[in-house]
């Protein structure tokens, strides 16, 4: 019997992190607002997850239309990581067929390609927590599709740098955000605010 693809992932993995008590960061918001791809880089405990997360659904920060993804080593797995994908596009209108084409027997290359359709229809945004674990050959063709939404936006948290070549074109248009520890650090206001 061949195990529902839901049986490859957990649920908690494809919500929005509850943040309570964030200091605002508009700056971080802005640059998330305007980038096509944003990726931020810096190591565990920098706040790159709350940063991202207080500007989630219940912040009203004019995102759009938003999913999470908490990426693990599992994901390495092009069929994991499908998985968790078509569990993250649920919470986006039209997602619910993303997770109907697992059902179906697509190929994983083929719901990362309907889940850019969707971001795109929606101008979503696509949050993918602990990126570095995309840094595997098999997943390479799924993140080129996802990164293939014209209208929606992803969004690359990881602790280390990403040597994606995926990035490259993307890089040269001008359509990449790059944040590092720096960027994240608190400003004076912020440290008062805290």
């Amino acid at each position: 019997m061949t195990p529902n693809w839901r049986d490859l992932t957990s649920s908690r993995r494809a919500r929005w992190p509850a943040v309570r008590g964030a200091v605002p960061r508009p700056r971080l918001g802005e640059a998330l607002a305007s980038a096509r791809v944003l990726v931020v880089v810096a190591p565990a405990g920098y706040g790159k997850t709350t940063a991202l997360a207080a500007g989630g659904p219940d912040q009203g920060q004019g995102l759009g239309e938003l999913a999470w993804l908490t990426l693990d080593a599992d994901d390495a797995d092009p069929q994991v990581l499908a998985a968790g994908l078509a569990l993250a596009a649920e919470s986006l209108p039209g997602g619910a067929a993303v997770g109907a084409m697992l059902d179906a027997g697509a190929p994983p290359r083929r719901v990362a390609a309907r889940l850019a359709d969707v971001l795109d229809a929606c101008a979503g945004l696509l949050v993918l927590d602990e990126a570095q674990h995309l840094a595997g050959p098999l997943t390479g063709v799924m993140l080129r599709e996802l990164l293939d939404c014209g209208a929606g936006r992803v969004a690359l948290l990881s602790r280390t740098p990403l040597p994606l070549l995926e990035l490259t074109p993307l890089d040269a248009a001008g359509e990449v955000v790059r944040l590092s520890a720096a960027e994240l650090a608190f400003t004076v206001p912020e440290i008062g605010d805290l």
